[in-house]
């Protein structure tokens, strides 16, 4: 899986915050096409949480809100923040879509 490099998460740009999309992505790659088309500015906190989900998908789907939080040098709201701003009601939401995506490579193989 490559490395996301679009100008939210990478590049350090921050911009204004936006309230993210009108509806969640329905899998990890809608997710990643949202993130590459720079619809959602990604403030720095924001930024971490997004970088470390891609790179650790099979962890974010199990890790709790707080958990998350650690390993990205976040906090709790940050990291429900993020999920909000992706589209998602809440973290929990925005985990089960790695759920799936993990339920998804296991079926496959």
């Amino acid at each position: 899986m490559g490395e996301i490099t679009q100008r939210g998460l990478i590049d350090g740009s921050a911009g204004d915050h936006d309230d993210g999309p009108a509806n969640a992505p329905d899998s990890l790659d809608d997710l990643k096409a949202l993130v590459a088309s720079g619809r959602v500015e990604f403030p720095d906190r924001m930024r971490q949480i997004g970088t470390y989900a891609f790179r650790h998908p099979h962890e974010v789907a199990f890790l709790s809100i707080q958990e998350l939080a650690k390993v990205t040098e976040t906090s709790p709201s940050s990291v429900h923040r993020f999920a909000k701003m992706v589209g998602f009601s809440d973290y929990g939401a925005l985990r089960k879509l790695f759920q799936r995506h993990i339920a998804g490579l296991l079926r496959d193989n």
